[in-house]
């Protein structure tokens, strides 16, 4: 009859908005170089892992600071809506919105976190809005 009516009947769930400068994932490969026979080297490339990153411009660091990650999962995909490009997700019991001006995708033999962690203290990130 009125499909677009459960819409209103469907209870939504409560959205934790935040933002960030730069959303990123990053898909994080080892190399490994087999070199058995030493003749025959072989490359075995692995994927590590996906993460999605937040950055945040740091005026103190002259640089962007990881602020939070997560695990990505291949259905959280960021879309740009009204200038902005906006990702949601399921973190722990929250449902999050995390909106940013800029959006990345990497491929890269490092984790860009873990990187991070040497120039940027973990303890001094603000983290995602908690509920």
């Amino acid at each position: 009859m009125y499909p677009w009516l459960i819409l209103l009947i469907v209870p939504q769930p409560d959205i934790t908005p935040d933002q960030c400068d730069i959303i990123e994932i990053n898909h994080v490969y080892r190399v490994h170089v087999i070199e058995d026979p030493p003749a025959a080297a072989k490359v075995k490339i692995s994927k590590q892992g996906s993460y999605l990153l937040f950055w945040d411009w740091s005026a103190s660091q002259n640089n962007y600071v990881c602020i939070a990650w997560r695990v990505w999962r291949e259905k959280q995909y960021p879309m740009r809506r009204g200038g902005m490009w906006h990702i949601h997700f399921h973190d722990k019991d929250l449902f999050r919105e995390v909106q940013a001006v800029s959006f990345r995708e990497t491929w890269t033999p490092w984790d860009a976190e873990v990187e991070n962690r040497h120039t940027f203290d973990p303890a001094q990130r603000r983290g995602l809005t908690p509920k």
